[in-house]
């Protein structure tokens, strides 16, 4: 393809100062390579009920520490560092400051094409929601979601982080207005 993979990863990556137009970033206590088998099954797994067309694939011109999946028409950006990642600099309540101080490593999975208008952001982050609920470990200490400034702490799974989320005041409905709560397991 004409495409430039290896430019896309650098511009995800932050290599240019760019920021993703939509990014989940697991904040995680330890570092857990996943290899890109286990990426396309949790891919394969997250989409299965909605068939995607053409279907889903790791692209083969990547970095170790950066790949790109296509599924369907839709490409997204999965990054791993054994760093922290750049924190905020505002003022957190304790709890999500323990989500950032706990952290040494951390996975993002970013919206990579096609270019989104604003009105596009929350169905883009409803779409890859079931990817990034099987990318969450026990090793998860946060979300961030670095195009609002908004961190979820972990509180066990992504659906109870999302709950107390919701209860303790972070806008989830403004990362997700189309979605209701979550419901209680």
């Amino acid at each position: 393809m004409a495409f430039g993979w290896r430019s896309l990863l650098g511009r995800l990556s932050g290599s240019r100062g760019d920021t993703p137009a939509v990014s989940f970033v697991l904040l995680e206590s330890k570092f857990e390579p996943l290899p890109d088998y286990l990426l396309l099954d949790r891919a394969k797994s997250a989409y299965e009920k909605a068939q995607p067309k053409g279907g889903i694939e790791l692209l083969e011109d990547r970095t170790d520490a950066s790949r790109v999946l296509r599924v369907e028409n839709f490409f997204f950006a999965f990054h791993q560092a054994q760093r922290q990642y750049s924190r905020p600099s505002f003022k957190n309540p304790e709890v999500i400051d323990q989500a950032w101080s706990n952290h040494v490593c951390w996975s993002s999975f970013d919206w990579a094409s096609p270019a989104l208008k604003e009105k596009d952001k929350q169905g883009a982050r409803k779409l890859m929601l079931p990817l990034v609920d099987l990318l969450w470990t026990p090793n998860t200490t946060g979300l961030f979601f670095p195009d609002h400034g908004l961190t979820i702490p972990s509180m066990g799974d992504l659906n109870e982080s999302m709950r107390w989320a919701d209860r303790n005041g972070i806008p989830v409905q403004e990362l997700f207005p189309t979605m209701t709560s979550p419901k209680p397991k």
